[in-house]
């Protein structure tokens, strides 16, 4: 279980870190205006 928890505690705590990352910053309805044609 030691070993599981080992290998990926790093891994979620890494994609965790990637995400916040990713999304930082606020949505505004002047940002939507501006990228209107991409995902979000």
């Amino acid at each position: 279980m030691l070993v599981i928890v080992l290998i990926f505690l790093p891994i979620v705590l890494l994609y965790t870190l990637w995400s916040y990352y990713k999304m930082w910053g606020r949505m505004t309805t002047e940002t939507l205006r501006r990228n209107e044609n991409e995902l979000y």
